[in-house]
């Protein structure tokens, strides 16, 4: 796995971190909306479980957020580093 695909995984965790906590919601009521144990919640947040698509726009959907800025957040994480960008020489 490339370097720039576990960045994006872990700021993909810590944004979706950060907005659960900004609902001022909790792992289990949060597992609760989507009918799952907390345990779900706590492996997506700890890396132990990557999301599938459909599980990700349902965890949007439980916290009232866009799939859409969540995916911008990841996609311009400043810490992101794309060396290749640099080299790029277009004649």
């Amino acid at each position: 796995m490339n370097l720039l695909h576990v960045d994006r995984e872990k700021k993909l965790r810590s944004v979706l971190r950060e907005a659960r906590e900004r609902q001022r919601l909790s792992q289990k009521q949060l597992a609760d909306r989507l009918y799952k144990p907390q345990s779900f919640i706590s492996k997506i947040e700890s890396g132990e479980r990557n999301l599938n698509v459909v599980e990700f726009l349902e965890l949007c959907d439980a916290m009232n957020v866009d799939a859409v800025e969540i995916i911008s957040e990841v996609r311009e994480a400043k810490d992101l580093i794309f060396p290749w960008k640099e080299k790029i020489n277009y004649y």
